[in-house]
């Protein structure tokens, strides 16, 4: 690797690679783990992606429950359906009577909620907190509620792909799994070039970008640059990343 690449900084501090001489040299040694690193990081890939195709599932009963509801009512003969729903995203939630469109966007803020505020903490959505920070507003309309949804089925979406686009290169890469490090380094660059020209994963690609139109619809007066780069709290920033309940 070349002096003053990236890179460094982060196989340093993994131990996978040593300064010599004062620091001018930089020497990678195959650190026998590196294997067992990349098989780690596909797992957890892959482990993204099957609890992404569970999240879609619900997203698109939630979606289709919500159409129904504008075609035909909001009334309690759909209350139970959201029994299957609501255990998805909260395990305590118990069924409720749904009596309205009011409460029954109530329900599904109770449920999403917490999902919403996470969009913008992961690498994979950093570029869709405009949605959680302007969460407030959306949620009490049904159009606002349909655009969460969408929000949250992109980027459930982007981790089933960037799955998809790792199986696929190490299937064609088999060797991958012989070179240790090298190979770790190799599919982290593939899926960074990807992720920069997927118009799915791309950040501010033609997907987030239709987002973006359709809040300012919903809402506009909305300022896109101030809810993309609002700062919740500390006790928000830290929940959101799964470090404290």
């Amino acid at each position: 690797l070349p002096l003053g690449d990236a890179r460094i900084g982060q196989l340093l501090s993994k131990g996978y690679i040593e300064r010599q001489s004062g620091g001018t040299n930089v020497n990678v040694s195959m650190n026998k783990d590196a294997n067992k690193l990349l098989v780690e990081d596909y797992g957890e890939l892959n482990k993204a992606s099957r609890n992404a195709n569970a999240s879609l599932s619900s997203v698109n009963m939630l979606t289709n429950l919500l159409n129904q509801g504008i075609k035909t009512g909001f009334g309690a003969e759909i209350s139970t359906q959201f029994q299957k729903i609501g255990q998805f995203f909260n395990p305590d939630y118990k069924i409720k009577e749904i009596a309205g469109k009011e409460q029954f966007l109530s329900v599904v803020n109770e449920l999403v909620l917490p999902r919403v505020k996470q969009l913008g903490y992961n690498p994979t959505d950093a570029d869709l907190k405009f949605i959680s920070s302007a969460s407030p507003q959306l949620t009490t309309s049904v159009e606002g509620n349909r655009l969460i949804l969408e929000s949250i089925k992109l980027s459930e979406s982007r981790k089933i792909r960037l799955f998809k686009y790792a199986a696929d290169f190490i299937k064609k890469n088999p060797s991958l799994l012989d070179e240790g490090l090298k190979g770790k380094i190799k599919l982290d660059e593939y899926l960074q070039k990807v992720t920069e020209t997927d118009e799915l994963l791309k950040p501010n690609g033609e997907a987030t970008l239709s987002l973006k139109t359709q809040l300012i619809n919903i809402l506009p007066n909305a300022k896109i640059d101030d809810l993309q780069n609002k700062k919740g709290s500390v006790i928000d920033n830290l929940r959101n990343k799964g470090l404290v309940k």
